[in-house]
């Protein structure tokens, strides 16, 4: 039994061939002895950001023998959420932001670094010697800063995450950039 979003999902058992065209699936396949495993898919895609149960019997046959199990087995896990801006604020700071201190954006989901172009994030007005990092989540944008300077880090709604997904539209942070 499958249940997602208080939903109960239809389930198609795969076969060892359909299992083993799937990268992550058939490479544990091949290391898992015949008898030992069980693939399967859902008939339609779970909605994002949602807690889902996998439950198992009771009464599935064992490879150690005749008895079958007393007890459901059951695990979760979670869809991934759409890609939001989580948290944004200068990087050593919480209260300031002195000249020269690196912008800190935070994503909920890693940022996929093969499709990022420098273009997908502008800042307004200009820093001079600026550079923008990622690690992850988050993004670091470093450079010349000025005091008493307010600054606008446009974030395009064409960033992309690893699951695919895009932010959709334009995110506009402002950094308060306080005294020395």
């Amino acid at each position: 039994q499958v249940l997602a979003g208080g939903k109960t999902y239809n389930t198609v058992l795969l076969t060892k061939e359909q299992a083993e065209k799937d990268a992550h699936i058939g490479q544990m396949v091949k290391n898992t002895p015949e008898g030992r495993w069980l693939a399967f898919s859902v008939t339609e895609a779970f909605p994002a950001d949602t807690a889902v149960s996998v439950t198992i019997g009771p009464g599935v046959p064992s490879a150690e023998g005749p008895l079958l199990s007393n007890e459901a087995q059951s695990y979760g896990f979670s869809t991934y959420a759409p890609l939001r801006v989580e948290e944004y604020r200068c990087a050593w700071y919480d209260d300031k932001c002195p000249p020269l201190t690196p912008f800190f954006i935070r994503f909920n989901n890693a940022i996929d670094t093969k499709v990022y172009a420098e273009s997908m994030l502008t800042v307004a007005p200009e820093i001079p010697g600026s550079s923008g990092n990622i690690y992850g989540n988050t993004v670091n944008i470093s450079g010349e800063t000025k005091g008493r300077t307010n600054y606008t880090v446009t974030v395009s709604g064409d960033i992309q995450e690893v699951f695919g997904q895009k932010l959709g539209q334009d995110a506009r942070l402002t950094f308060k950039v306080t005294e020395a």
